[in-house]
Order: structure tokens, then sequence, then C-alpha cells
């Protein structure tokens, strides 16, 4: 599939262990051919997750899992700043138009930790 670089999007995925969230994404990526990937599991070591057993008895709350990282680097993304990607290093540039402005889409709000 051809990049056209007038379209960019964000697209989030959610959904249970082994439901294919991850093949689905690599295959996403590859026909996009310029896209990358944020996994919310990169971002583990600076998560901050809930006791579980407390989560469930207050009515397991989608807002109680903390991902500050992931959030400041989407923030910088969209700001048009690179980031360096936490699972191995690499810088992330966003995408830019033919202006050379930085390009977001917002995305509606996963309610999923996972």
């Amino acid at each position: 599939m051809p990049a056209n670089p007038d379209i960019c999007f964000v697209i989030a995925v959610s959904g249970p262990s082994g439901a294919g969230k991850s093949t689905a994404i690599r295959n996403v990526v590859g026909r996009l051919g310029d896209a990358m990937a944020l996994y919310f599991d990169d971002y583990e070591a600076s998560s901050i997750y809930p006791n579980m057993t407390q989560w469930l008895a207050n009515g397991a709350d989608p807002d109680d899992f903390k991902a500050p990282q992931l959030s400041a680097d989407l923030g910088a993304l969209r700001a048009g700043a690179a980031i360096t990607l936490p699972h191995n290093g690499q810088i992330a540039q966003p995408a830019r138009d033919r202006a050379g402005r930085a390009v977001w889409a917002r995305a509606g709000r996963d309610r999923r930790p996972d």
C-alpha cells in the first residue's frame, strides 16, 4: 500500500490476551509502510497498576491504570517532538505533512487497560 502523506491516523487496539492485537498491528503497520506502533506493554516499567483485588472491588475503573511515560510520549509526538522508544532506545519522529508541520489524528479514548 503506498504511503499517502496527506493522511495521518492514530489507531488504538484493545482486547484480551491472545486476541491477536499484536498480529493485527504488525499487519496494519506492514500494509501502511510508513507507520509505527507504540505498545502499552513497552511502558510497563513506568506504568502504575492498581491492586487487582481492590480494583475489582471498587468497580474496575480503567482510569486507575496509569501510563505517564506513554502519555508524555504521545503528547510529545503531538507537539511535533521526537521520542525515544522505551523498549529499544530508537528515536521515533512524528509524521509530517507536505508543509513540514507535525500532524496528529486524535482517536477516541481507549477505555480498557490492555
